[in-house]
């Protein structure tokens, strides 16, 4: 069982993870805006001077504000409607995936397969 310190030093990074994201979404989404199209998340780093799971954490904490797709990331302002539903229909089916796996290692682990650690 956790105890109190490790719950918040869960809390603190949490907070950590989010604040930074939310500054690199700040600072990448004028580059996006310039661009004004779809960039790969390579391309929007080199442009950025950032690293690829900067650009993946902008996103994560945009808000909104971030989307991506088969072609890359793009600011959402600049997206049409149809960009932004299907960015939105990817997070819901990533989404089902990873409940339905946790649910297979919740039913793996109360079926007694759980080796000795």
């Amino acid at each position: 069982m956790k105890d109190l310190y490790d719950i918040l030093g869960f809390a603190d990074a949490d907070a950590r993870e989010r604040a930074e994201g939310e500054a690199m979404c700040a600072r990448l989404l004028p580059d996006m805006r310039m661009a004004g199209t779809w960039l790969t998340r390579e391309t929007l780093a080199h442009m950025a001077g950032v690293t690829v799971r900067d650009v993946r954490l902008a996103g994560e904490y945009s808000r909104g504000a971030i989307i991506f797709g088969q072609r890359g990331v793009r600011a959402s302002e600049q997206a049409t409607r149809d960009e932004l539903q299907a960015c939105a229909d990817a997070l819901d089916s990533q989404a089902a995936k990873m409940k339905r796996r946790a649910a297979d290692v919740r039913a793996y682990l109360h079926a007694g397969k759980v080796g000795a650690g």
